[in-house]
Formats: C-alpha cells, sequence, structure tokens
C-alpha cells in the first residue's frame, strides 16, 4: 500500500537535482571546451581539409570516367565473344579441323578470352580504387561538416550566459538538497510510525498465502475424491443395467480393483466420508482468510492513520496550560507538563500558555511558573477566555498546531479550529499520552520530581 505522502515528491525532488546536476557538467564541459578551442587553427584545419577535398573529389571524378570506359569495353568485349566462339566452331565440317583458318579462328578466341581476363582485372583495380578515394572522400566531407559546426558553435557560445546559467543551478542545488532532505527526514519519520503495523500486516498477508496453499491442495484432494465418486456411480449405474450375474461379477469385480471393496455404495460411503472433514478444513481455512482479511483492512487503516499524523508539518506546539492541569476533575498542577515539555522540546518549539487562575490554584508567580517549565515558554493571561483565544491566535500559522482537549466550540471561526491542528493527550494510569506526538512519560510525581 501506498502509505508515506512523501515518497512521490521526494522522488520527484530527487530526479529534478540529477537534472540539474547532469546540466551544469554539460555546461561546465561546454566552458571547458570553449577554453582549449582555438578558432585560428580550426580554420587553417578547415582550409587544409577542404583542400584535400577537392583534390579527392577531383580524383574520384577521373576514377569515375575510368570506369565507364572499363565499363563500355566490358560490353564490347562481350558482344565480340559470341561471333569469335562462332568462327571457332567446328560442327559437322570435319575437313576444317587441320586448316589454318580453324587454327587462326581458336587463337583469336583464347586471345580474346585472356584478353577479358585482363580487362576484368583492370575494372577489379580501378573499382577499388574508386571505392577507397569514395570513403575518403565521405571522411573529409564529415570532418571538414564538424569542423565547421565546431567553428559556428564558437562564434554562438556565450560565456557569460553559460556562466549565468551554472551560477543559476549552483544557486538552486543546495534549496533542493535541502528540500530533499527534509523531505527524506518527513519520509523516515512516517516509515518509523508505521513500521509496527506495517510488520504485523506483512504477517498477514503470510498468514493467508498459509491458508491459501493449504485451501489449495485440500480442494485438490477433494476433487480427486469428486471423481472417485462420480467413478463409483458409473459402475453403480451399469450395475443396474446388468441383464445377468456375469457382467455383474465384472462390475463387482472392477469396483474392488479401484476402490478395494466390492460394492459401488460402499464405495461412495467410504468416499463421502472422507470427503466431509475435508469440506470442513476448507470452511475453517475459508474463514481464517476473511477473519485475516478483515484483521489487513484495519491494520491499513491503522497504517493510513498513523501516516497522516506522522505526515504533519509541525514546528511548534502551543500548550493549554490549564487544561493540562486535570485528569477528568482533579486538579494534578504541573504533574503531566513537566514530562510532556521535556519531551517535546526535543523536537518542536513549545509554548504553554496559562490563564491568571493559575496563580491561585498553584500557588506561585509567573516567574516560579516558568522555572518549573524551562523547555517551554510559558504565557500567562489575565483571563479563561482571553487564554483561548490567545491559544488559538497563536497557533495561526499552518506548522503551529494545539495540545489541548478543549475542542473550542466557541472559536471555530479561529484558523487551527477549522483546520483541525488540535490534539489531544490522556492522562491514565499514573502516565501522560499524547499519542499523535508519541509522548509516553511518567506524570511528574510518579518519577521522583
Amino acid at each position: 500500500m501506498d502509505y508515506n505522502p512523501f515518497i512521490a515528491e521526494l522522488r520527484a525532488t530527487d530526479s529534478e537535482i540529477k537534472k540539474l546536476e547532469h546540466r551544469r557538467a554539460d555546461l561546465v564541459e561546454q566552458v571547458v571546451w570553449s577554453t582549449r578551442f582555438n578558432p585560428e587553427t580550426e580554420i587553417g584545419e578547415v582550409s587544409r581539409l577542404r583542400s584535400d577535398l577537392e583534390e579527392r573529389t577531383a580524383e574520384l571524378a577521373r576514377l569515375e570516367e575510368d570506369i565507364t570506359e572499363l565499363d563500355a569495353t566490358s560490353r564490347l568485349l562481350a558482344s565480340q565473344t559470341p561471333g569469335l566462339e562462332r568462327d571457332a566452331r567446328l560442327g559437322l565440317r570435319v575437313f576444317r579441323w587441320f586448316t589454318p583458318e580453324y587454327d587462326s579462328a581458336k587463337a583469336r578466341l583464347m586471345a580474346h578470352k585472356q584478353e577479358i581476363v585482363r580487362h576484368r582485372g583492370r575494372v577489379e583495380v580501378v573499382d577499388e580504387e574508386r571505392n577507397q578515394v569514395a570513403r575518403e572522400v565521405s571522411e573529409l566531407t564529415d570532418l571538414v561538416f564538424d569542423k565547421e559546426q565546431a567553428l559556428a558553435l564558437f562564434m554562438s557560445f556565450r560565456s557569460d550566459e553559460v556562466d549565468e546559467a551554472i551560477a543559476e543551478i549552483v544557486g538552486k542545488l543546495p534549496l533542493l538538497e535541502k528540500k530533499r532532505d527534509h523531505l527524506n527526514a518527513r519520509a523516515a519519520n512516517v516509515d518509523r510510525a508505521v513500521e509496527g503495523p506495517l510488520a504485523e500486516l506483512e504477517k498477514y498477508k503470510l498468514e493467508i498465502e498459509d491458508h491459501e496453499s493449504t485451501t489449495s491442495k485440500l480442494r485438490s484432494e477433494l476433487s480427486r475424491l469428486e471423481h472417485q465418486i462420480a467413478q463409483a456411480e458409473d459402475i453403480d449405474e451399469r450395475l443396474s443395467r446388468a441383464s445377468n450375474a456375469s457382467e455383474r461379477y465384472k462390475l463387482h469385480q472392477e469396483c474392488e480393483r479401484q476402490f478395494d471393496v466390492g460394492s459401488p455404495r460402499a464405495a461412495m460411503s467410504a468416499i463421502r466420508s472422507k470427503m466431509r472433514p475435508l469440506k470442513s478444513s476448507i470452511r475453517d481455512h475459508e474463514q481464517q482468510i476473511d477473519r485475516i482479511g478483515r484483521d489487513m483492512t484495519k491494520t491499513e487503516q491503522r497504517i493510513a492513520k498513523l501516516a497522516a499524523v506522522a505526515a504533519r508539518d509541525i514546528d511548534a506546539l502551543i500548550i493549554d496550560g490549564n487544561n493540562c492541569c486535570y485528569q477528568g476533575n482533579d486538579f494534578i498542577g504541573l504533574a503531566a507538563l513537566i514530562p510532556m515539555t521535556d519531551n517535546l522540546a526535543d523536537r518542536y518549539a513549545v509554548t504553554v500558555v496559562f490563564d491568571a487562575a493559575i496563580r491561585r490554584l498553584l500557588g506561585v508567580s509567573d516567574d516560579e511558573l516558568r522555572d518549573a517549565l524551562p523547555a517551554a515558554k510559558v504565557h500567562v493571561v489575565a483571563s479563561r477566555t482571553k487564554a483561548d483565544e490567545t491559544i488559538l491566535d497563536a497557533a495561526d500559522e499552518t506548522t503551529v498546531w494545539v495540545v489541548s482537549n478543549d475542542r473550542f466550540g466557541d472559536y471555530r471561526d479561529k484558523t487551527p479550529v477549522k483546520e483541525d491542528r488540535l490534539i489531544k493527550h490522556e492522562i491514565v494510569s499514573g502516565r501522560v499520552l499524547v499519542h499523535d506526538l508519541r509522548v509516553n512519560e511518567l506524570l511528574a510525581s510518579q518519577c521522583g520530581a
């Protein structure tokens, strides 16, 4: 389940940081390149490459012309071959075998074929040379293009703009890294808050897998027994249709071989007796799966609630001082406030607001009250009504929450009440508990204070 509300923003922030780091590295590389780039040298190199390119291009054109001429010669030689072969053919004129004309025709054909072989060799040499020069022309063309592109890039390069872009990234990165660290801490805080229920949820998943695996095996066995029932019913059906004792005997023998009992009805009864506990066991496992599923739903709801509480953005707390001095209707003084403020002050800026009655109830001065609660700021107002307003007004910022069991029904227009930024506490069994803030401390009177 996706319980941690900070993960998506954390991943997005981390991705943005990586993009900016890559962009900064690219810009720094551009700066280094620009400082090492010598335009005069590059212009001279382009000029030399262009000269080489013109030379090789001209050579390529010459070779192309040679290839064209060689192709024409190849066609001419090919066109001459049939006539020479015809002249050198004897046919049925045996009297030509020993004539000078026949010998001359054979010699011409032989010389022609040799010429074709030599010509092919020349074609191959020129063709290979043409291909080599074509590769050189292509490479030189690419080199010239790259050099000219580099020159154009250098001419358009604005070092002040690049420096400004780098400075902007350098300014953004620390803020984003701080944000990432903050999100990491808050995400970890949520993870810690739900660690126990998550482990419980994983345990439930394993239990369900175990029950489902067992149920699958039981169903497979039940299916096998149902198949045996069908086989026994088939034998019973054939017995009812048997026309003589011999057929019935054979069917009883078949039943004996399959079920170790000659009666198909007895076999069915035995099989059904095996099926009953299987069905009961399957129902039990399914009920367990349903029960665990309900427990999982409750645990997931608990995880979601704990995660939402842990995800609260709290910088400061305003504690309703007088409210925390009572356990039910019993006045307990600062017994809860002392350990509560000591615990909370490690994580938040804590302010305790009292109304003026606290002086009489405790029999102390304002300075003595502050000395008793050194971990918190202490503020005493003139009246109870004024104290409620002071508490709520002091918590007007969205990262400031109120610790009080008072629901402030007369102040529904106040921002903390409208946004439900009110956290309850409990005082029970000699301990003060603030579940939403992970406070679980002995009362001061219980810990030797």
